[in-house]
């Protein structure tokens, strides 16, 4: 094993149901924020499939709210590093009945914009799903 170290990351995803159709005629089917969540993980000690398991996403609850179009953060008690938003996804479909989801990054910006001009048309959640997660290494190489 190598001595890397590295981060996990969870997706934390608002569903646009039905799909709606932006003004550059793109079909938005989800919205997602990345969270990073600390602390760091050594591979000599823990690879990072065995990570996921002792850092489950539940540690950071995320919520929306439709009226405020505002967010919730709430780590568990039990949770005592941190966490940050490392980056934020659209996902696009073809047509408003496609089920094929092409998933783009995004800025903070657009993210914002598309909460404030979309974000009453996203049903409130008091726990956001999380769909996927990532390994993000503290240094360049990886092995």
């Amino acid at each position: 094993m190598t001595d890397k170290k590295y981060q996990l990351e969870y997706d934390k995803v608002l569903i646009v149901n039905p799909a709606i159709k932006l003004d550059n005629g793109e079909w938005l089917s989800d919205l997602s924020l990345n969270m990073r969540l600390s602390p760091i993980f050594d591979m000599k000690e823990i690879d990072e499939h065995e990570a996921q398991f002792k850092l489950p996403p539940s540690v950071v609850k995320v919520g929306y709210d439709q009226k405020s179009k505002s967010f919730t953060f709430n780590k568990q008690p039990d949770f005592d590093g941190d966490f940050e938003i490392s980056g934020y996804i659209k996902g696009i479909v073809a047509s408003k009945e496609s089920m094929w989801i092409k998933q783009k990054m995004t800025s903070k910006k657009e993210f914002d914009a598309l909460i404030t001009k979309y974000g009453s048309s996203i049903h409130s959640d008091s726990s956001l799903q999380n769909c996927a997660y990532s390994i993000h290494y503290l240094d360049s190489e990886r092995k």
